[in-house]
């Protein structure tokens, strides 16, 4: 059964997948890339991961902001320690 439109977070099982993902195709730092990966996973909607998985080498300009986003607050964070 699918899941209606509008806001819909990631279940927890869907965020361990998702960052599942993003560690193996992360090329940072592990922190970072776990970090990376945490932050996307509490973001995003399930609406947006899944379109992300339709598209993987063209994210929508939204998904690609919120990516960048993300990563450049996992760097700071990283950078400060």
């Amino acid at each position: 059964m699918g899941r209606g439109a509008g806001y819909n977070p990631l279940s927890d099982e869907e965020k361990s997948e998702f960052k599942r993902g993003v560690m193996m195709s992360c090329t940072g730092p592990r922190n970072v890339c776990e970090c990376f990966g945490e932050t996307l996973a509490n973001t995003l909607t399930y609406e947006e991961v899944q379109q992300a998985m339709k598209n993987r080498n063209q994210p929508t300009p939204f998904i690609e902001e919120k990516s960048k986003k993300a990563m450049r607050s996992c760097q700071a964070t990283e950078s400060r320690r």
